[in-house]
């Protein structure tokens, strides 16, 4: 089965969050992971639409 990057970065991104949520972290820490993953998440879809602009694939 195969399975692409955006389909990867969500369930790693769902898997941190729910990690996140139960472990007892620090508080700088916590916001430090979640503003990194925004970003992360972020360029991963700029990246996506701006490849599939090229592509001429987008679609509303």
């Amino acid at each position: 089965v195969r399975v692409d990057r955006l389909e990867l970065l969500e369930r790693l991104l769902v898997g941190v969050a729910l990690g996140l949520a139960y472990a007892p972290v620090h508080e700088g820490a916590f916001i430090a992971t979640v503003l990194v993953l925004l970003i992360l998440s972020m360029s991963v879809e700029a990246r996506t639409v701006i490849r599939r602009m090229d592509a001429g694939t987008l679609r509303r």
